[in-house]
């Protein structure tokens, strides 16, 4: 899977998604590094579907066994769903978005540490 940034928004070239914790989560940070290089250089601008829809943890835990984000490792952490109470939350809520882009980053390195 490769992600790449065109025209303020992200996007997944590729339908090779992991089916495993580890792997998914190891692909969340390849998307948070594509993300935080893009704020590198454009610091002011939100950036377009960065969420569920190019997420490889959502891709397996959003609606598993009819379940919001059960088994999800930053569920887990966070202790609530839906990147509840995560640097991606205050991304979403501020214009701080490199400063919370790299937070995020951070997190789910840190995450995939704890596994």
């Amino acid at each position: 899977m490769e992600f790449y940034v065109e025209h303020e928004t992200l996007y997944a070239r590729g339908n090779d998604w992991p089916s495993g914790k580890r792997a998914a989560l190891q692909m969340a940070i390849q998307k948070w590094e594509t993300i935080v290089t893009f704020h590198t250089e454009h610091p002011d601008t939100f950036l377009w579907r960065i969420g569920e829809e190019t997420c490889a943890l959502c891709h397996i835990y959003l609606n598993r066994d009819g379940m919001r984000c059960r088994g999800c490792p930053v569920a887990g952490v966070a202790g609530v769903s839906h990147c509840s109470n995560t640097p991606f939350e205050r991304y979403l809520e501020d214009e701080d978005f490199l400063g919370h882009a790299e937070e995020e980053l951070a997190f789910l390195k840190k995450v995939l540490e704890e596994l």
